[in-house]
């Protein structure tokens, strides 16, 4: 009740303008639900305010529902987002738009407001790889949509905000130790009950924080170290066989490694699915400055590849390894009553290293040298992918309230980086460098302006115009405005419409990696764009939230891989600017709380159109997607269970080559039916107790798995329809269908 006293200024202009009834206890605590964010104005306002869709996910809320990463987050709570797991880099897209093997970089992820794409490639991770303990995490800011007019690059899809907890929040310490068991499943993706092949996940965590007082300034640290390992079930596999005949047999015309029958890809996974993360994060603060550094390292192995790169033996082993060093040095201050300033320096390093091995000369040999009479298929070959980026810059930042009262605050910023990225890609043998490919390194600079002006015109009137300027010595300046309208009506309805724009710079892959006889470079790839315009509707009822919104986009220059002009070579691809869209659709949301009942539904409808009528397949995304969840607490002492679900409509199956040749030279392409993947739907169901025996002893039980098996994810040696074959279907990476899992977590501080 001591938050009454906040809400009474609201309540008495809520009168002033029309609102006859006092409010009840429901209508009051609907106010008090109203959640908070930071990244979309870089300031803390109501997420109904903010310019912006915007979806938060509370500590409670990760806790409750047994989620254990930012991917699992999108899919069971996020309006209008949505992730897909090919069993490799977590894919993530937003309204009926999701780019396939981009590695995140049409995504912004920040933690604690700082970028974490990288500056090579701009890879995120939203998997566990994404090294974030998730005990750490006090909530996640969903902003659904464009958003580079205050961060730039990569957000173009939307902006998702990772907030971590201070010592008041964490305690001085807890311990989470968490594990969970998978079933092996068969080719048909089922579930089975056989020994060995099981496989789980293994994770625990130690958080510690603490305040107090240091030279006579405030003094507080946060420290959260975490490992993850994952050793994946088995999964079988359809066998290939395949490119040639003889004596009536068809075989390839290459091995595939050991684990496979002699002339066939696939059978049973026993070793190539496979994960290891340890991270730490630490924050310091002491008066007006704040150090924030983190550590992380994602290792992988990914039974089948897809379009993430060349195919390589079955079953492995294969080596991803990612690797961050992440720092930021940031000083804030109010200097006046109108006047705030804030100044950060950052320096962030990520390497990349990928290893594969391949007994196929046919895939890797082109343009290679063996030594003189040496019989490929006595050789097991390994190629290769190695690349670095590194960049620090300077970013200052002020706020100015024109009239002293909050209600005209503008915010100008200057953020001015240095950044260096290269790349190369060896293939090897026995240990003997053959080639090295692929080799590119640049050094380049960026400079941006931005600034942010919120007016509260009336009081049921708020007005937030921004814009950023983009300078890099790469690419022609880019202008990035953003405008939003936010009308309260007299029934504590918000009406919100919004312009929003964004864009995302080209990688040093698109732009500079050439591969001998197969790809050329150009530099001269220009960024991608996407402008948005949006209209939405929330009302609160109490403790009740509806919303309905609509929105349309259109997304140009979009970087697509094309042949290259022929004066460059024959039979050469590069990354071109030829992709366009026209992306429209819908959102509906509803969620609340009745006594000790919680519930929420979501539901996102999109179509796009190919401007350009020659890229349909620029976009694999489900056109329809959503989530549902309901909640049951039990009362005090007592446990509260609750079942989330995530579900999503049809989809292109992603196969790297849609078409292939016959014997004649005539295109032949997997029809329609076998390129389609149908709905997919995700289930969990959770417990979690507090231990009244024990203080700050805590349970959780979470069972789950997808009801469909299969995804649409391609999986073999070959990604192109068989033209000698009357049923030529790709091979689908297979779901996770099912998995138990138990987590333990004690707080010192008590419950």
């Amino acid at each position: 009740m001591k938050n009454i006293g906040f809400l009474l200024p609201l309540l008495i202009a809520a009168a002033a303008f029309g609102a006859e009834a006092e409010p009840s206890v429901d209508e009051l605590q609907g106010l008090l639900d109203v959640k908070v964010v930071s990244a979309a104005s870089r300031t803390q306002e109501r997420s109904d305010d903010a310019p912006a869709t915007i979806t938060v996910v509370t500590a409670d809320d990760l806790r409750r529902y047994g989620l254990r990463s930012l991917h699992e987050a999108i899919n069971f709570f996020s309006l209008g987002m949505v992730s897909a797991d090919p069993l490799h880099a977590v894919e993530v897209g937003s309204r009926g738009v999701l780019f396939t093997s981009d590695f995140g970089n049409h995504m912004l992820l920040l933690v604690d407001g700082h970028v974490m794409n990288e500056q090579w490639n701009g890879t995120a991770y939203f998997e566990q790889g994404a090294g974030v303990p998730i005990e750490f995490i006090d909530r996640i800011e969903f902003i659904v949509g464009p958003g580079s007019v205050l961060y730039g690059s990569f957000a173009m899809l939307g902006v998702i905000n990772v907030v971590t907890k201070r010592p008041r929040d964490l305690g001085h310490l807890q311990v989470t130790a968490e594990g969970s068991l998978l079933p092996p499943q068969g080719i048909d993706g089922a579930p089975q009950l056989r020994w060995p092949g099981f496989g789980g996940t293994g994770r625990i965590s130690l958080l510690t924080g603490h305040e107090t007082t240091l030279a006579g300034h405030p003094f507080e640290f946060t420290l959260a170290a975490e490992y993850y390992a994952h050793r994946g079930q088995s999964l079988t596999f359809r066998t290939e066989s395949g490119l040639t005949e003889g004596d009536g047999e068809r075989t390839w015309a290459q091995s595939w490694g050991a684990r496979a029958e002699a002339g066939t890809w696939g059978g049973t996974t026993t070793n190539s699915w496979w994960t290891q993360v340890p991270s730490a994060l630490l924050k310091v603060r002491w008066g007006d400055f704040t150090l924030w550094a983190r550590g992380a390292l994602y290792a992988r192995g990914a039974p089948a590849r897809d379009a993430f790169g060349p195919a390589v033996n079955f079953d492995g082993p294969h080596t991803e390894v990612d690797r961050w060093a992440n720092f930021e040095l940031r000083w804030s201050k109010t200097l006046s009553p109108r006047l705030e300033v804030m100044a950060r320096a950052y320096f962030d390093l990520y390497d990349y290293r990928w290893r594969g091995r391949s007994s196929s000369w046919l895939t890797y040999g082109s343009g290679s040298a063996l030594p003189e009479g040496a019989d490929p298929a006595q050789f097991e070959f390994e190629t290769g992918l190695d690349g670095n980026s590194r960049w620090g810059g300077l970013e200052v930042q002020g706020t100015w309230d024109w009239l002293g009262d909050g209600r005209f605050p503008l915010m100008v910023g200057v953020d001015g980086r240095l950044r260096h990225f290269d790349a190369a890609s060896p293939f090897s043998s026995d240990g003997t460098l053959f080639e090295t490919n692929g080799v590119y390194a640049a050094d380049e600079w960026q400079l941006a302006a931005y600034a942010q002006q919120r007016a509260r015109l009336h009081p049921r009137l708020t007005l937030n115009v921004g814009a950023r300027v983009d300078m890099q010595s790469a690419f022609e300046p880019r202008v990035s405005p953003r405008a939003a309208l936010v009308w309260t009506a007299p029934w504590e309805g918000k009406l919100k419409l919004v312009f929003n724009s964004a864009f995302r710079t080209p990688s040093g892959y698109e732009r500079l990696a050439e591969f001998t006889t197969y790809q050329v470079k150009n530099p001269a790839l220009r960024p991608e764009s996407v402008l948005t315009g949006e209209l939405g509707y929330e009302q609160r009822l109490g403790r009740h939230r509806l919303f309905a919104g609509g929105f349309v986009s259109s997304f140009t220059d979009m970087v697509t891989f094309e042949a290259a002009p022929e004066e460059l070579g024959a039979d050469l691809f590069w990354y071109d600017n030829r992709g366009a869209l026209l992306n429209l659709g819908g959102h509906l949301l509803a969620e609340g709380s009745l006594g000790q009942l919680s519930y929420a539904a979501s539901f996102t409808a999109a179509v796009n159109k190919d401007a350009n009528f020659d890229h349909a397949e620029l976009v694999a995304s489900p056109t329809w997607f959503g989530n549902a969840r309901v909640s049951w607490d039990f009362g005090e002492g007592l446990p509260r269970a609750s079942l989330v679900s995530a579900f999503s409509g049809p989809r292109l199956i992603t196969a790297a080559d849609a078409t292939s040749a016959d014997a004649d030279g005539n295109e032949v392409g997997w029809d329609a039916a076998s390129r389609t993947i149908g709905p997919q739907v995700e289930l969990r169901a959770t417990v979690d107790a507090k231990v009244r025996a024990v203080p700050g002893l805590w349970l959780r039980g979470v069972v789950g798995g997808c009801l469909t098996p299969f995804s649409a994810y391609t999986a073999g040696a070959r990604l192109a329809p068989d033209p000698s074959l009357a049923s030529s279907t790709p091979i689908q990476m297979p779901n996770s269908r099912l998995f138990v899992m138990m987590t333990v977590g004690w707080s010192l501080d008590g419950p």
